[in-house]
């Protein structure tokens, strides 16, 4: 072989020496990525629980407005009740 010969394997062995580096980092990449998606996912999921937590919660608060709101009218009906009891005996 000559010198040119040679010298093109050389260019050619570091050309395909760059292209497996190349190669090594999109697989690295790729990798990456994997795991960035992964994370999303299970973020989506803890989302998605903590929603219909609230939703639940939402409820809840929804039925014990209205509980104490009627258990507030009759604690007024009560109120009213016994003002008038004492009003109607201190009568002249």
């Amino acid at each position: 072989m000559n010198m040119d010969d040679l010298k093109r394997l050389d260019r050619i062995e570091n050309k395909i020496d760059k292209l497996v580096e190349v190669v090594a980092s999109l697989a690295r990449l790729e990798e990456r990525m994997d795991a960035v998606v992964q994370r999303v996912d299970r973020h989506e999921y803890r989302l998605d629980d903590q929603e219909q937590h609230t939703e639940v919660l939402t409820e809840k608060v929804n039925e014990n407005t209205s509980s104490r709101n009627a258990l507030e009218r009759f604690v007024w009906l009560v109120v009213a009740a016994i003002a008038s009891t004492v009003a109607y005996m201190f009568r002249e």
